[in-house]
C-alpha cells in the first residue's frame, strides 16, 4: 500500500513539473516576449524533479511523503510553475517591489537548479550510506506507544499560552480587527520571558485537542463538538504568530502525517488533487487578505481582485525569479551581503537576540533592496539565494547540501518516533525542511524553535523507558507472503514421553529429515 501511495504522489508531483514544460514550449514556439528565455531553465528543472523522485523511490522509506518528495514538490512549484505563470500573465506589480530584468532572472533560475541538483546528490549519498548501516529496519516507521505525558497536560499548557497571548478582550479585538503591525512581516520576533513562554506553549493546545479527539473517536464517544475548539485554536493559537499561512497548514499536515504514516490505506490521485486545490485556494485567500491589510496602512492602492492578480500574488511565495533578480545589480555595485549579514540572519530567530540581528540581517538588507525603502519587510530570502549573495556559487552548493542533510535528519527522526508528540514534531521538521528552496534559514530556524523543539523534547521525555532503551525501537510487523511455509502445526495434545506425538506411527515424521533442537524445547504461542 505504501509503495502504491508513494507512486500516486510521485505521479502528481511529476505532472506538476512536466505540464509547465509543455506550456513553456508553447511560449517558445509562439515567439512572443522576452520570457521565452525561461523555457530552457524550466525544462532543466523538470528533469531534476523527475530525477529526485527516482532517488526517493530508490531510498524506499516506509512513509508515503518522505522529505525528498515534499522537497521536490516545492521545487516543481518554484522552478517550473512560477516561471510559466510569469511567461503567460507576467510577474505583476501589485506588491510594489522592484523587479529585475529577464536575463538576470534566467541566471536566478539556473542558480536554483544548481541548488536543487546538489541537494539531490547529497541526499542520495546520505541515503545509500545510511541504508547500508541501518538495513531494512531503519526504513520502516516505528509503532506508536502510549506517552507518559497525559493529554490534559498538553491542553492545560496550551491554554496557559493562549491566556498569555490574549490576556484581555482588547487583545482579541485587536487581532480580529487586523492589527497588521502585530501580524505583518517575516522578520523574526525577539521575544523573551513570559511572551516567549506563551509562544512556545500555544501550539500544544492544538496537539492536545487532536489527541483527545482521536481518543474519543476510538472509544466510540462523541467527538464532533471538539471541531469548534480546534478551529478556534487554529485561528487564535497558530495564526496569531503572523499572517504566515504555513504555520496553520503545517500544523494540520503534521497531525495527518502522524497517523497516515502508520495507516494501510492507499492514497488516490483524485482526492490528492482536490486537497491541493483546496490548499491553493487557502494560500490565495490569505495572500489577498495580507495584501489588503498591508496597503490599508499605507498610501498605496489596494490590490486588484481577479484570476490574474491571484496567480501573481502566489508567485512571491515560490520565490519569483524576477524579484530575486533585483538584488543582482547591488552585488556588482556595493555587495552589502557577506558573512556578517548571514550570521545575523542565523542569530535573528534566537529569543533575546539584539535588534541589530533583525535590522541588518541578509533578509533585512534584501527587503531594503526590493522595496528601495524600509517600508516593507515581508519578502523572504531563499536559503540558496542568500548563500549566493553572501558566498557566491559555493554558497548555493552548501545550501543544497544543508537542505539535504536536514531532509535526511527529519526522515530519520520521523521513522524512529514512537510517541505522538515526537512523531508530530518530526513531521513538522520535515515539512519546514522541505521548504528550504523557497524560504530562508532564519524562518526554518524560527519555526523549529517555536513549533518543533518542544513537542520533540516532550516526546523524548514521554517515551517509555523500555522503548528508549531499544536501539531500533519496535517496528510494525508487515505481512510476509512466504511466512506460512515456516509455521508448524499447533501441538494441541500431550507429547509422548520420548518426544513424539502418540497419534503418529513410530519411525515416521510429517516433515521428514532430522528433528530440530527447538522442537523439543519450545512451543509456538497460541
Amino acid at each position: 500500500m505504501i509503495d502504491d501511495s508513494r507512486a500516486a504522489v510521485h505521479h502528481l508531483v511529476r505532472a506538476a513539473a512536466v505540464v509547465p514544460v509543455l506550456l513553456s514550449l508553447g511560449v517558445l514556439v509562439s515567439g512572443h516576449g522576452d520570457a521565452r528565455a525561461f523555457t530552457v531553465p524550466v525544462a532543466v528543472h523538470a528533469v531534476l524533479v523527475v530525477l529526485a523522485l527516482e532517488v526517493s523511490r530508490l531510498l524506499a522509506l516506509g512513509v508515503r511523503f518522505d522529505g525528498l518528495t515534499l522537497f521536490s514538490a516545492w521545487e516543481a512549484a518554484r522552478g517550473c510553475v512560477a516561471p510559466v505563470i510569469i511567461q503567460y500573465v507576467g510577474n505583476g506589480s501589485a506588491f510594489h517591489y522592484r523587479l529585475g530584468n529577464v536575463e538576470d532572472s534566467r541566471t536566478v533560475l539556473i542558480l536554483g537548479s544548481t541548488f536543487f541538483a546538489s541537494a539531490i546528490v547529497v541526499r542520495l549519498v546520505v541515503g545509500l550510506v545510511g541504508g547500508r548501516t541501518r538495513g531494512d529496519v531503519g526504513r520502516q516507521v516505528a509503532r506508536l506507544r502510549p506517552s507518559r505525558i497525559p493529554t490534559w497536560v498538553l491542553i492545560v499548557a496550551g491554554s496557559v499560552g493562549m491566556v498569555i497571548r490574549f490576556p484581555t478582550p482588547g487583545a482579541v479585538l485587536g487581532f480580529l480587527s487586523g492589527a497588521i503591525e502585530q501580524l505583518q512581516g517575516n522578520d523574526q520576533i525577539g521575544s523573551s520571558g513570559i511572551v516567549l513562554i506563551g509562544m512556545v506553549l500555544r501550539p500544544l493546545l492544538f496537539v492536545g485537542l487532536v489527541l483527545e479527539l482521536r481518543r474519543r473517536r476510538s472509544e466510540g464517544r462523541r467527538w464532533s463538538w471538539l471541531l469548534l475548539p480546534l478551529g478556534l485554536v487554529l485561528v487564535f493559537g497558530l495564526a496569531s504568530y503572523g499572517l504566515n499561512r504555513a504555520t496553520v497548514a503545517y500544523a494540520v499536515f503534521a497531525a495527518v502525517f502522524v497517523f497516515l504514516d502508520r495507516s494501510e490505506r492507499r492514497l488516490q490521485i483524485v482526492p490528492m488533487i482536490t486537497a491541493v486545490a483546496a490548499l491553493g485556494t487557502f494560500f490565495v485567500g490569505i495572500g489577498t487578505l495580507r495584501a489588503t491589510l498591508w496597503v490599508s496602512r499605507t498610501a498605496l492602492d489596494a490590490p486588484t481582485i481577479g484570476i490574474v492578480p491571484a496567480l501573481q500574488s502566489v508567485i512571491p511565495y515560490f520565490g519569483t525569479p524576477m524579484q530575486l533578480a533585483a538584488a543582482l545589480p547591488w552585488i556588482e555595485a556595493s555587495n552589502p551581503f557577506g558573512l556578517r549579514t548571514f550570521g545575523l540572519s542565523l542569530l535573528s530567530p534566537v529569543p533575546g537576540a539584539p535588534d541589530v540581528a533583525r535590522t541588518e540581517s541578509s533578509t533585512a538588507v534584501y527587503n531594503h533592496v526590493v522595496y528601495h525603502s524600509f517600508l516593507g519587510k515581508d519578502q523572504l530570502l531563499p536559503t540558496w539565494f542568500e548563500g549566493y549573495l553572501c558566498f557566491g556559487l559555493v554558497g548555493v552548493v552548501l545550501a543544497g547540501a544543508s537542505a539535504a542533510l536536514m531532509l535526511s535528519l527529519s526522515d530519520t527522526l520521523r521513522l524512529r518516533a514512537s510517541t505522538v508528540l515526537s512523531a508530530y514534531g518530526s513531521a513538522l521538521l520535515v515539512l519546514w525542511s522541505a521548504q528550504a528552496g523557497v524560504t530562508s534559514f532564519g524562518v526554518i530556524e524560527q519555526n523549529v524553535i517555536y513549533f518543533v523543539l518542544v513537542p520533540m523534547a516532550l516526546g523524548l521525555v514521554g517515551t517509555p523507558p523500555e522503548v528508549r532503551a531499544s536501539p531500533n525501537h519496535e517496528r510494525p510487523q508487515r505481512e510476509d507472503p512466504h511466512a506460512l511455509r515456516h509455521l508448524r502445526p499447533d501441538r494441541g495434545v500431550p507429547r509422548h514421553a520420548h518426544g513424539r506425538d502418540p497419534r503418529q506411527p513410530v519411525g515416521r515424521r510429517p516433515g521428514g529429515g532430522r528433528r530440530r533442537r527447538d522442537d523439543r524445547t519450545t512451543a509456538l504461542p497460541r
